[in-house]
């Protein structure tokens, strides 16, 4: 029952604590809707009183916070880095959740001091914010370098045929993102965590990927074989990007798949274009095409071989003409 007598912080505090961390280590068990009207009432009585010290209220939520999420790093430490990438999105996805509930029980601190300290005070931010901004700090960037070394791993895999766990990814990408927080603008996110932890490491490693392939894949399998793998590398990352990637990412992506399989290989390309001319070759011409239309000059080799090849072609047939000629004017 809520108490209508004044109450101080650390009589709160104490009908709190054990519930708080209870809902942050295993909110999977649940929360009866009586326990939450208590907390929640024990909160909303503390707060409205007028001497509430409400700063350090706010300070042992980031506590409880702190606290939680170091023991989460420790639990992590030995994990390897694929196990560690399931671990960790399993907890993310708890953690929204348990603070979403805890957000959600301090609705009035934040409808009241938050807000009016926001008007003033720069780091200060509602519970939810606040827990993005822990786990952000204490969790994420310790492990974030072994986290992005799994997904590229997986990514990696996948491109080598393996079947792997896209929703994991595609949850791993969203989490990045989420945690591009907007501090001056909480609603909204940036993707400055994203590019900076996960993508441009994704493509550094795809450009480390593809050029031993391509190197080793055309001198192999030769020019006409290379270009139908190309064509379908480039659906395959497409394909990447749309199942589990930030859209954002497409567009350097291709960029530096042209620069790996197509810029760099176009001498070896254009140099196979008169022997598929001559052999009739319209498939692997079509191709050829595509993919040389798609990078800075690609075409204009083809263009001066193209011209060198009509006046062949022409040449023989004026040869062709007059040995005619003459064959039946000996004839005659």
């Amino acid at each position: 029952m809520m108490n209508q007598n004044p109450v101080d912080l650390e009589t709160t505090w104490k009908n709190v604590q054990p519930e708080f961390k209870r809902i942050l280590a295993d909110i999977e068990s649940g929360l009866e809707k009586k326990i939450y009207m208590e907390l929640y009432s024990n909160i909303f009585q503390y707060v409205s009183q007028t001497n509430a010290l409400n700063d350090e209220l706010y300070r042992r939520v980031i506590g409880l916070f702190s606290d939680r999420t170091k023991e989460l790093v420790n639990a992590a430490r030995n994990l390897p880095d694929e196990t560690l990438l399931e671990f960790f999105m399993k907890k993310w996805i708890d953690w929204i959740q348990s603070c979403k509930v805890l957000d959600h029980m301090m609705a009035y601190l934040n409808r009241t001091w938050v807000k009016q300290q926001r008007s003033s005070t720069s780091d200060i931010y509602d519970i939810q914010l606040l827990s993005d901004i822990q786990w952000r700090d204490n969790l994420f960037k310790p492990l974030k370098d072994r986290l992005t070394n799994a997904m590229i791993k997986f990514i990696e895999a996948e491109r080598n045929g393996e079947i792997i766990n896209t929703q994991l990814l595609s949850e791993s990408v969203q989490c990045y993102v989420r945690l591009g927080l907007n501090l001056e603008s909480p609603k909204d996110t940036t993707l400055d965590v994203y590019k900076q932890y996960f993508e441009n490491d994704f493509l550094h490693a795809t450009e480390t990927y593809y050029t031993i392939e391509s190197t080793d894949f055309i001198h192999q399998n030769g020019v006409s074989q290379y270009m139908f793998r190309v064509s379908k590398r480039l659906e395959q990352e497409q394909d990447r990007v749309r199942r589990y990637l930030h859209p954002s990412t497409l567009e350097p992506l291709i960029q530096k798949l042209d620069l790996v399989l197509l810029t760099k290989h176009k001498d070896t390309l254009s140099a196979k274009f008169l022997d598929l001319l001559r052999e009739e070759k319209n498939e692997e011409l079509s191709v050829m095409y595509t993919l040389l239309s798609r990078i800075k000059d690609g075409l204009e080799p083809l263009k001066a071989q193209l011209e060198h090849f009509i006046k062949e072609i022409g040449l023989e047939a004026v040869v062709s003409t007059q040995s005619t000629g003459e064959h039946n004017n000996t004839s005659q």
